[in-house]
């Protein structure tokens, strides 16, 4: 444990602390979804993984079936963690093809009004989907050390049209509906062009090369959290 928080340490903002909670006795305490609560009152192992991944089936199992089924075999501990006044579900990996050790972390969810709020327009297709991660999963899920390799943090997803590209006069589409919801820690990402339902409105953006659309968002997102956990 101690190993573990030592590491956590090292890449927390400047003036914040991380703890990793272990008494779980008064869960009541802490304002986290029911589900959390429900899974910290076990120490099995198992049960806990059960309780926290049926929270996944239930809302997004045929979008993220694969990252679902490798966290179920290679998840090998879930930490309540908090970081200043946040909580979040630290999920330990054991990668299968390299075997290391590495950490997701999943930012609590937000609520539905907080999720909206975060786009500031009216207009924007929002998809259930994508709604129903940021408020019943996690607002956030991804490498812990790099914040890439996952779908971003709320307070990461902004605009791409508040950047600047490189080839931006060639582009033929309107992009200011255009927003972030994954990087790949290296210059590209998954967007959604939020003017359109999902079914049309997935875009690989990259930094360097015109961006290709549509694309199947979450077929991507379920494959580049695995290319992450095993690069």
């Amino acid at each position: 444990m101690n190993e573990k928080l030592n590491f956590l340490k090292k890449y927390v903002p400047f003036g914040e602390m991380v703890e990793i909670l272990s008494n779980f006795e008064n869960l009541s305490n802490h304002p986290i979804p029911q589900y959390w609560r429900d899974a910290f009152q076990t120490s099995d192992f198992s049960k806990r993984k059960q309780i926290i991944l049926g929270e996944w089936k239930k809302y997004l199992a045929e979008e993220l079936s694969n990252t679902i089924s490798y966290l179920e075999e290679f998840s090998e501990d879930i930490d309540l963690i908090k970081i200043g006044n946040n909580y979040s579900l630290l999920y330990s990996i054991r990668t299968y093809q390299s075997q290391s050790l590495v950490f997701y972390e999943g930012k609590m969810p937000i609520s539905d009004r907080e999720f909206t709020d975060h786009f500031n327009q009216f207009k924007l297709e929002l998809d259930g989907s994508i709604r129903d991660f940021y408020t019943h999963i996690h607002a956030g899920f991804n490498d812990y050390t790099s914040k890439s390799m996952g779908l971003d943090d709320l307070d990461m997803i902004e605009p791409i049209a508040d950047y600047d590209w490189e080839f931006e006069d060639q582009l033929t589409n309107d992009i200011s509906c255009y927003y972030n919801f994954f990087s790949n820690g290296m210059g590209k990402y998954l967007v959604l062009d939020l003017s359109k339902p999902m079914s049309q409105g997935g875009v690989f953006w990259s930094k360097d090369e015109l961006p290709i659309y549509p694309i199947p968002f979450w077929d991507y997102v379920d494959e580049w959290i695995i290319l992450g956990l095993d690069f």
